[in-house]
């Protein structure tokens, strides 16, 4: 392979869709810190240039505490450099709302920002020496008000501690039903960007993009949810995406048809990219379908056992040990980004 980047075949597995090479097992040492994130052999799965590279956010570019480390700005900066050409595109795909996403912080690019894990896409466009930051909402779906309606109601007092809903990404309206629901809600991303109401009127639950359920129990929430929901809302093209986030106390609801898998697909899709030339790293539940559809799946030692499975590589170094952006600094180092 090209500069040290090798696809295993011997360490495949019958498993899952996708084939997963494991990292080797002994770790290169590099002034007494972690080795690089791919030193692995066999061939590089993908025969094309990459054109947009997309991450996850919280347990894949994110440190364990929710930060960008400065050693993985600099990796973006090194890679991305400040616009222009000369680089794959950036998309950041995430269960985050809209409003918890740090996309101002990737340095000097546009980025897209895929956000309630695919139920709401927009452009951040950086500022210039002209031009002021803006982000640009390119498109949302959402769930109807009889959708609404049936999530909330299993969503009452007794059924979970607090509901929230957001029908722009930014605001989170939030149903709390004691003062430690709403303490447990203020400790989750984007405090201040939550407000706590007494009901949701008509208009939000017309045009929610996603639900969020706190509850101490997620898996007998959604063992319920099964039960009791409309069918067309459980089955075929009105089956709407449940999330469990267990061990958090939360699940998640997006409207029919959306998962980061197909929220890349489309992207490609509207970019004019073939999905044999991207990449996607991503650590958890929500991230199986997005790292199967990626030209090349990436997980990071950290991720769960589905994401893994569903990955092309599993990378030997954790989100606490940057592995992203190691993993990003040496496929730039072996020319595997478009130019």
């Amino acid at each position: 392979g090209v500069g040290g980047l090798t696809f295993n075949q011997s360490l495949c597995t019958e498993s899952g869709r996708k084939p997963i090479a494991q990292q080797q097992q002994q770790q290169q040492q590099n002034d007494g810190g972690p080795g690089p994130a791919m030193s692995f052999e066999g061939e590089w799965p993908l025969s094309r240039k990459v054109k947009l590279v997309a991450f996850d956010l919280d347990g894949t570019l994110l440190d364990p505490e929710g930060k960008l480390t400065t050693f993985t700005r600099s990796a973006l900066q090194t890679v991305f450099g400040s616009g222009g050409g000369g680089a794959p595109s950036i998309a950041i795909v995430t269960g985050r709302t809209l409003g918890a996403v740090p996309y101002q912080e990737v340095p000097g690019r546009e980025v897209y920002v895929v956000s309630s894990n695919g139920s709401q896409v927009s452009l951040w466009r950086p500022p210039t020496a002209t031009e002021v930051g803006r982000l640009e909402d390119l498109r949302a779906t959402r769930f109807s008000a009889a959708q609404t309606q049936a999530v909330l109601a299993l969503a009452g007092p007794g059924q979970c501690e607090a509901v929230w809903c957001s029908a722009d990404g930014r605001t989170m309206e939030v149903l709390a039903y004691s003062d430690d629901a709403r303490e447990k809600t203020r400790t989750f991303n984007n405090p201040d960007g939550k407000r706590f109401v007494t009901c949701f009127h008509d208009s939000m639950q017309s045009t929610a993009v996603v639900i969020f359920i706190l509850t101490s129990d997620p898996d007998g929430w959604v063992e319920k949810a099964g039960k009791v929901l409309p069918q067309n809302m459980l089955h075929g093209p009105g089956k709407i995406a449940i999330t469990n986030y267990k061990p958090k106390p939360l699940v998640a609801l997006q409207p029919a048809g959306m998962d980061k898998g197909v929220a890349l697909r489309q992207l490609c899709d509207e970019l004019g990219i073939a999905l044999d030339e991207t990449i996607a790293f991503g650590d958890g539940i929500n991230d199986v379908e997005f790292l199967e559809a990626a030209g090349c799946g990436i997980a990071p030692s950290n991720a769960v056992d589905e994401a893994k499975r569903a990955a092309d590589v599993v990378l030997q170094l954790s989100n606490g040990e940057d592995a992203v952006a190691k993993a990003l600094l040496e496929l730039h180092g072996a020319g595997h980004f478009a130019s």
